[in-house]
């Protein structure tokens, strides 16, 4: 919930995951978006005339799941056998890949 009233968009959730700190709803809106940008199976590749990122995943579902992440803000941007890249607020964060 924002001040009484259910999250109940996009917007709202991207406010929530990118704020550092705070409340409970704060911090699971974070590790929601985080998990959402990291646990996965895609492949990032570059469209070489635009220099856009698409997306490459076995299921709907997945490229769904790394292109929530990305309208909230986390945008999954490389992985090597090691580790993930997301990008959030113009810095890059490596997750080690376990």
């Amino acid at each position: 919930q924002i001040d009484g009233n259910k999250v109940r968009s996009l917007d709202a959730l991207a406010t929530l995951a990118n704020l550092p700190g705070g409340d409970d709803t704060s911090r699971a809106a974070r590790s929601f978006a985080e998990v959402m940008a990291v646990c996965h199976t895609v492949i990032v590749e570059n469209d070489k005339k635009t220099g856009e990122i698409i997306y490459q995943a076995e299921s709907p579902d997945e490229e769904a799941l790394v292109t929530g992440a990305k309208r909230v803000g986390w945008m999954y941007t490389d992985k090597t056998p090691s580790s993930v890249v997301v990008r959030l607020n113009g810095e890059d964060l490596n997750y080690n890949v376990l």
